[in-house]
């Protein structure tokens, strides 16, 4: 009864703003993110940084010429639409059930389209979260059992997050 604790909110709030507005710390989660997409053979580019460039209140990466996600099809006629549907999801997989280490604010302005190629990049990566690792398998349980359609994998997956659903709850 009353208002709900709003401390924890609080606090990941504070730990986002805190994290956000340090480019270092935004350097080693785009780094981090880099290696996951070439180890993991991911068709996304995640742009290099320069080393030299990089403070707390300062981050400089390679240039690249792209256009929003949400305007690629308006602006380049000729792009693959299938290949940028495939690279997001593979690159959230990678992110959820591999890496363990996700790209928090992925909006449109921080998704493009390289001009070029017509690949997939992903931009800012100033808000992410890290995952425990118990987390990571559970999401690739739960990413499995949605594409085959095993509603008991994924409910055992959901649980095993801390969600519980009361007895006599039916899923259609």
């Amino acid at each position: 009864e009353g208002f709900p604790d709003m401390r924890p909110i609080i606090a990941t709030m504070r730990k986002v703003v805190i994290s956000e507005l340090d480019f270092r710390i935004e350097a080693g989660s785009q780094t981090r993110a880099a290696k996951a997409v070439r180890d993991h053979h991911v068709d996304v580019l995640v742009p290099s940084l320069v080393p030299d460039l990089i403070a707390r209140r300062a981050i400089a990466m390679e240039f690249v010429d792209g256009v929003q996600l949400g305007r690629a099809a308006q602006e380049l006629p000729n792009v693959d639409l299938s290949r940028l549907v495939s690279a997001l999801v593979d690159h959230f997989g990678v992110q959820f059930a591999v890496d363990g280490h996700f790209h928090a604010d992925p909006h449109p302005g921080n998704l493009l389209v390289e001009r070029s190629t017509g690949q997939l990049v992903v931009l800012d990566w100033g808000m992410f979260v890290t995952l425990p690792p118990g987390h990571v398998k559970t999401y690739a349980k739960i990413f499995y059992a949605a594409a085959t359609s095993d509603l008991w994998m994924l409910i055992r997956g959901f649980e095993s997050l801390g969600l519980s659903f009361k007895d006599g709850e039916v899923f259609e």
